[in-house]
């Protein structure tokens, strides 16, 4: 049971919920995992790449859960959340330009569990 209690399942989980979104996956790709400054803070962040329908209709994107801990034995998830890269089709010859474009894209957007709170007190 406590095989599934880590941060890579977690982060698997957070991809699944967004994927489904408009339509539920068909599968999903453990890629890769990294730790990289984010808004100032190191942190890790895992990638998947996302599978949508079957056969020859199959399309795929590139998703990515975190911010997580860059202890991997610390699976609270209280700053972790997920986005999915919709720019282009998932490319894994252009998979390191796509992830940093994720980032960016999460970087836009994210703002630290504490800073909502602050904000929250200031208001």
């Amino acid at each position: 049971m406590l095989y599934y209690l880590n941060q890579k399942y977690f982060a698997e989980s957070y991809v699944y919920v967004v994927a489904s979104d408009d339509e539920e996956p068909s599968g999903l790709t453990y890629l890769t995992q990294k730790t990289i400054n984010f808004k100032g803070r190191q942190a890790r962040f895992f990638f998947y790449k996302v599978a949508y329908g079957e056969g020859d209709e199959t399309t795929y994107s590139l998703a990515c859960a975190g911010p997580f801990h860059i202890n991997t034995s610390d699976v609270s998830s209280e700053d972790a959340t997920a986005d999915i890269y919709y720019d282009e089709d998932f490319d894994p010859s252009n998979s390191a330009a796509q992830m940093d474009a994720l980032i960016k894209q999460m970087e836009d957007w994210y703002k630290w569990e504490d800073e909502k709170e602050k904000d929250a007190a200031i208001k």
